[in-house]
């Protein structure tokens, strides 16, 4: 979104309450827009380049060759998101909460007595691991919708105002 209008236009359609927001308000809105906006942006291209070996992004040598289509408009999409902030603190959290359920199902494993109850005690660990991952997976589909929404109305707009 480039213009003022077009913020408002569509912050109107995706929030019908801000219907009733005064024009103070919308010029608050859309300049808290456009500083998260540069914002994010400074700090994903501080972060995607290495200072040591120049100009090759960090991240090259772990992505493939070829993105697919998806793939390419998700990082496209993240590279313009609000909540990259967001994002990082549930892969730590999530990732805390693995390695916490990982300890206590080896100390539950270890003390135990018998074997059905170690078996059970490793399959109910395995779930919860499974379960902290699917809801990873799950809020970051939630986070991406609203940017995704967004990035695809503006590109509709982008090509009927040409």
């Amino acid at each position: 979104m480039k213009s003022f209008k077009s913020f408002k236009s569509s912050r109107e359609k995706v929030d019908p309450l801000s219907r009733k927001m005064n024009q103070h308000q919308w010029e608050q809105a859309y300049e808290a827009y456009c500083s998260s906006r540069h914002r994010v942006s400074q700090s994903y291209s501080k972060d995607r380049f290495d200072t040591n070996k120049g100009n090759k992004p960090k991240s090259a040598s772990h992505r493939p060759s070829a993105l697919s289509s998806i793939g390419a408009l998700r990082n496209e999409i993240r590279s313009i998101s609000a909540y990259s902030e967001v994002r990082k603190i549930i892969n730590l959290l999530c990732w805390i909460a693995i390695v916490l359920t990982s300890i206590t199902t080896i100390l539950k494993f270890l003390f135990y007595p018998g074997f059905d109850s170690q078996i059970i005690a490793l399959l109910n660990g395995a779930g919860r691991v499974a379960l902290l991952l699917l809801l990873k997976y799950i809020s970051q589909i939630l986070i991406d919708i609203s940017d995704s929404s967004l990035f695809t109305r503006d590109k509709i707009n982008d090509r009927n105002s040409i």
